[in-house]
């Protein structure tokens, strides 16, 4: 297994950042209908602009990557990305870290807009449905001048499909898994004249699996019903007002084993019950002549139950134990405005409103005397300065001034370089520094749970601050007609200071955050393309250190623990029989670190984790004109579930020896169907 992943890095010199989508798109949106759709982006640009030409290293995944991958949601997506490291967790579902920061450092959008819901400090990417999802984005490094709190390691933009060109479509997808995963949703868009109104929905079950015949299993039940509306009307010079409506509803089980077998036989469970809405308002086009206005205003609100109950088996009967029930109202506003001259200099200014609020039994700060409600607010202005002195040479500065409810925020500057060696190659080079206040779950939230550890949280955290640099090497080259080449080259570089993150407290099965003084990442990213007709390979290398910042770490450890990382994509399109064949793997290299054992009086101790590898293959047929969409494949297939470990490597992570990394091998089967009906009036 590993000559071929080594055989397929040596092959493509290691990314799939410059791959072409050739699927044809029928769900593309139509406002880049005359342009290359695979080239564009939106996210933190003046206006939608052309990849190449960004001032920032933007990672695309196309439609089509994500119909081939199979993958249900965001966390099963993201799993084959390069320098996108997932944690999984039985209660919080699975948490993204972006080189080597964690998912309260990487910033989670939707259509521009933060996403609410943040759960021991991160945001459930299992709670993020793939459906009608046209591609998302993301940049890695530092984004805190454009996009503030939380975006220190990298933003991550879903980008739904908002429009359509024919009057009336109507999509229906349905994907059944071994595992016992049923995926089902539906959509229907009609254009009226210059209107267009969209309704979805979506049913999404998991029967949970364990390798056990108990009860109890570390990927828990879950079912989730969600949809959404959409309306969006065109004012002409390209100015779109858009509002959209979300709902989720989502109920995990965690089952407990049987207690006393012989006499009425009982157990713990715990239900969790998540239910999200979201109203999304966002305008953006061109207004006062040359310059370009982006708005998004959102409001979310959020209610998370979670009921403890004693369950006798014998009798089908229940007790209650323990309820709560938290409630989380958002409020988010942003509009920024940007010069669209066409000369030497540009400007972007904006201003950004985050106001979150929590109500909740457990929230409570003896100190301050407070309970059952916290509330944090962050408001910033901002504003960006770009210089083109020479045409191959573009240098942005910006800066952002905060005001938060909670901390004292720094200044928080950027600077960025995009500078064309070649035609066909680029070097970027950013520095941002970053703040992040802690949230309030991290300050008040104190989560209690039958059979779980207990969290704490801790109102004397500091905020954490960091600097991080980041420099990109591009180069892509159409060699012939046939043949394509391209790969990147990345080094990046972050210092915090009261970084928090979770600590055990010694001998307890208790949990706390905490700042830790002086956290440094650092690491390389490799990646690479070869495309040759309908044949194309991407590979990838990250190596991602982090220093052991532990006070009594002894000289003869090594200073410093690295995460290596390889992936491969493999991609055949045989055009004749609308046949897609595909590929994808993800090595993870044995990682080592030190922590301190809780059962050893807090003793240093080395921690690990065991190599494994992960790969999906996966086949797509289209049949009848592109109508109808058959995509079948098998996920994980080398079986990989658990790892031997040593170590805390989750909260609510399996039993001391191993970790839980996925469910095993499973095989899936996906149709869509995809239909229109009336006459275009665009013109392709």
């Amino acid at each position: 297994m590993r000559s071929f992943i080594v055989f397929t890095l040596l092959l493509s010199l290691s990314t799939g950042v410059f791959a072409q989508d050739t699927l044809p798109l029928p769900n593309f949106d139509s406002l880049f209908t005359t342009i290359n759709l695979d080239n564009i982006v939106v996210t933190a640009q003046y206006a939608p602009t052309d990849s190449r030409s960004s001032v920032f290293p933007v990672s695309i995944i196309s439609k089509e990557t994500i119909e081939l991958r199979g993958a249900s949601n965001l966390g099963e997506l993201l799993g084959q990305e390069l320098n996108i490291s997932l944690n999984e967790d039985g209660v919080f579902g699975t948490n993204p870290s972006i080189q080597g920061m964690g998912g309260e450092n990487v910033l989670i959008l939707l259509d521009g807009i933060p996403m609410v819901g943040r759960q021991n400090g991160e945001i459930d990417l299992n709670q993020i449905p793939m459906d009608n999802i046209i591609r998302i984005e993301r940049i890695d490094g530092p984004m805190s001048a454009i996009y503030g709190n939380n975006a220190q390691a990298g933003v991550i933009n879903i980008i739904s499909k908002k429009s359509q060109v024919e009057p009336f479509e109507f999509d229906l997808n349905t994907q059944v898994e071994t595992i016992g995963i049923l995926n089902s949703s539906g959509r229907v868009g009609g254009q009226l004249g210059k209107s267009f109104i969209q309704g979805a929905g979506r049913y999404f079950s998991f029967d949970g699996h364990s390798d056990t015949t108990s009860r109890s299993a570390f990927w828990r039940p879950k079912t989730q019903l969600g949809g959404d509306f959409l309306f969006s009307h065109d004012f002409g010079k390209e100015r779109t007002l858009l509002y959209k409506l979300q709902y989720l509803d989502q109920e995990i089980a965690d089952l407990g084993d049987m207690r006393r077998p012989q006499f009425l036989p009982y157990a713990f469970d715990t239900y969790y019950n998540t239910k999200k809405l979201d109203n999304f308002l966002i305008f953006n086009g061109e207004v006062l002549n040359k310059h370009y206005l982006d708005f998004t205003a959102g409001y979310s609100t959020l209610k998370r139950e979670t009921d403890a109950l004693q369950y006798y088996i014998e009798e089908d009967s229940i007790k209650t134990i323990a309820q709560d029930t938290s409630f989380i109202r958002a409020f988010t506003n942003r509009a920024v405005i940007a010069s669209q001259y066409g000369g030497k200099i540009e400007f972007r200014a904006g201003y950004h409103l985050n106001y979150e609020a929590i109500k909740s039994e457990n929230l409570f700060d003896a100190q301050l005397n407070r309970n059952q409600f916290a509330a944090i607010g962050d408001y910033s202005v901002f504003g960006t300065l770009q210089y083109r002195p020479l045409s191959k040479l573009v240098l942005e500065s910006a800066v952002r001034f905060t005001y938060n409810t909670g901390y004292k925020a720094p200044i928080t500057p950027s600077f960025h370089v995009k500078y064309e060696l070649s035609k066909p190659l680029i070097l970027r080079a950013s520095y941002g520094r970053g703040f992040r206040a802690p949230s309030v779950d991290e300050l008040y939230f104190e989560f209690r749970d039958v059979g779980h550890p207990v969290i704490l949280g801790n109102s004397a955290l500091k905020a954490e601050t960091s600097h991080n640099w980041r420099t990109q090497l591009s180069y892509k080259q159409n060699l012939n007609k046939s043949h394509t080449l391209g790969f990147d080259v990345a080094l990046f570089f972050s210092s915090f200071t009261n970084k928090i993150d979770l600590a055990q407290i010694v001998n307890t099965n208790t949990y706390t955050y905490q700042n830790f003084q002086d956290t440094l990442n650092f690491g390389v990213n490799l990646l690479g393309n070869y495309s040759w007709k309908d044949f194309s390979v991407n590979a990838g290398l990250s190596v991602t250190a982090t220093n052991n910042d532990l006070p009594d770490l002894s000289t003869d450890k090594p200073t410093y623990a690295a995460r290596i990382t390889m992936n491969q994509v493999v991609k055949y399109h045989w055009r004749k029989a609308k046949l897609h064949f595909s590929l994808f793997s993800k090595e993870y290299f044995r990682q080592t670190w030190y922590y301190q054992d809780d059962g050893d009086n807090g003793a240093v101790t080395k921690g690990f984790v065991d190599p494994y590898v992960l790969m999906d293959f996966t086949a797509n047929k289209r049949f009848w004109k592109d109508r109808i969409s058959l995509t079948i494949g098998v996920h994980n297939i080398l079986n990989v579930s658990k790892i031997n470990s040593e170590g805390p490597v989750a909260i609510h992570s399996s039993e001391d020896g191993y970790t839980d990394v996925h469910w095993g091998r499973s095989f899936f089967g996906k149709i869509g169907i995809h239909w229109t009906a009336g006459k275009s009036k665009e013109n392709f």
